[in-house]
Parts: C-alpha cells; sequence; structure tokens
C-alpha cells in the first residue's frame, strides 16, 4: 500500500514535468487514458486529436503525432506491444490511475480557458 502510494507521487510529478515540457505529450497521455486496453495508434491517438481540434483549433500532423507518442514511450508512460500481428498501444494501470484524474483536471482546465461549458 505504502510502494503502490510513493509510485503515484512519483507519476505525478512525472505528469506536472511532461505537462510543462511536452503540453503534446501530457495531453495525449490523459486524453488516452479513458481505454483501459491497447489500441492501435490511430484509435490510442483519437481523442488527443479531439482534444486539440476542440479546444485548441489545431489539427495535428502525422509527425508530430509521432513524435509526441515517441517522447511519452521515451518516459516509459506508453506501452507498446503486438496483438495479431499489429502494433499496440496502452497504460500501465497505475499509470492510467493518476492519468485519469490528470484528464478531469485538464478538461476542466481547457474549458475555463476557452470559456467552454
Amino acid at each position: 500500500m505504502v510502494l503502490r502510494k510513493v509510485c503515484k507521487e512519483t507519476i505525478g510529478e512525472a505528469f506536472k514535468r511532461l505537462k510543462k515540457y511536452s503540453p503534446d505529450g501530457y495531453m495525449l497521455i490523459c486524453s488516452s487514458s479513458k481505454y483501459r486496453i491497447p489500441f492501435n495508434k490511430e484509435g490510442f491517438m483519437i481523442s488527443f486529436m479531439y482534444l486539440k481540434k476542440a479546444f485548441l483549433k489545431q489539427d495535428c500532423d502525422s509527425k508530430r503525432q509521432e513524435k509526441t507518442l515517441k517522447d511519452l514511450q521515451d518516459r516509459y508512460l506508453v506501452e507498446e506491444s503486438i496483438e495479431n500481428n499489429h502494433k499496440v498501444f496502452g497504460q500501465h494501470n497505475l499509470i492510467r490511475s493518476v492519468a485519469l484524474k490528470c484528464n478531469k483536471q485538464l478538461k476542466e482546465e481547457l474549458k475555463s480557458k476557452y470559456n467552454l461549458n
């Protein structure tokens, strides 16, 4: 129990750094936390792309998507595996639990920043 709490705090600190130094990475890890099972890259990116378009009025080209995903993989926040001969991406449950909380906060921040209800 204590170890789990320490791990969550450490992951929380990593998320704070991610938010500061890689806003797209933070947005991707948060938005993809709603998926319990691994998805192909397109499925993994769909919520991220929605947030970018709906709130920031920005498109995100494939190069930027690749860079963002690679950044998360380099930080060990996203797991890559092969299922049925296809590459899929997901999150460890501990990372996902922190990301779910951050996702809620992110959406509230974006709503208030862009005056949306």
